[in-house]
């Protein structure tokens, strides 16, 4: 439930206005309030004559109340419930609202290398997450565009510069521009995802790759999994060391161990965790990393 709960039936006479029988805002109950649609700024409705701001990209048809009183309509930070005769006059209001504020984007137009400069190297890391948001409408319900992806289809990730939820900043598009969610990110990011925020801001185009999609099982929801390669830069000069698949130690010597995969900087092994490996490393010699 959001910060904004509402009780609704429409005014008489008036297609924009609806008498609700009362909202909470942050605690506080107002009873017999005035909610006015498309009388003021792009993105603002009226409570009593008060703007508000519509936050957020996307609006979600919630179905009835446990009581089967009112059909439920939500976004963000605001969920109405309204008298299901009036839903879909109500609904047309919401929808229009959103697009109104739909997020602005930032440019895709820096160049990797001019990212990095030219006194580093990258690797690549293959990252895989599950879209977060895949429930909601930005315009077209979710669930429709992941039920018509296949395995290998293309996802854009962009950056929401006036995004107020940081969890929400990267937005997921499809082929044809249309948003199904977000990248997955959390205060605690980790090393990977940060690199993908960070990238994503300075406007270096990414796409990730469809891995699955599927449907919660008795539930009108669809998950997607989604793989991106990132590049991770690093100084040319720092030392290389090999890892196994497992990841547990690094190696100074890629014949050390028969299941070497990969070659990552120094630095990359000591943030991730990974042990020397005490055959390569020998504390003897002066060579153990610290």
């Amino acid at each position: 439930m959001g910060i904004f709960d509402f009780l609704i039936r429409p005014r008489k006479n008036q297609s924009t206005s609806f008498s609700v029988d009362f909202l909470t805002k942050c605690g506080a109950t107002i009873r017999n309030a005035e909610v006015t649609f498309g009388s003021s700024s792009p993105g603002i409705f009226l409570i009593n004559g008060k703007e508000e701001q519509f936050v957020g990209g996307y609006v979600d048809d919630l179905g009835m109340s446990s009581d089967l009183k009112y059909r439920k309509a939500g976004t963000k930070y605001f969920t109405f419930w309204i008298n299901p005769q009036d839903f879909q006059l109500f609904w047309k209001k919401l929808k229009a609202l959103q697009a109104e504020c739909q997020p602005k984007i930032s440019p895709q137009n820096t160049t990797f290398d001019d990212y990095i400069g030219c006194n580093q190297a990258f690797f690549e890391v293959p990252v895989q997450f599950n879209a977060s948001g895949v429930s909601h409408d930005f315009g077209i319900p979710a669930k429709e565009i992941i039920s018509r992806f296949s395995q290998g289809d293309i996802v854009t990730l962009v950056y929401h510069a006036e995004e107020s939820c940081p969890d929400e900043s990267i937005a997921l598009l499809d082929s044809k521009g249309q948003q199904f969610g977000w990248c997955p990110l959390s205060e605690e990011l980790s090393l990977e995802f940060s690199e993908i925020v960070n990238q994503v801001k300075a406007g270096i185009p990414l796409i990730a790759k469809v891995v699955e999609t599927g449907q919660v099982y008795g539930k009108p929801y669809y998950w997607c999994c989604l793989e991106c390669n990132i590049k991770i830069p690093y100084p040319k000069d720092e030392q290389k060391v090999y890892v196994a698949a497992s990841g547990y130690l690094y190696h100074a010597n890629p014949k050390c161990n028969k299941r070497i995969v990969k070659d990552i900087p120094i630095s990359w092994a000591l943030k991730n965790g990974m042990s020397p490996c005490t055959k390569c490393f020998k504390k003897d010699d002066g060579d153990i990393a610290d």
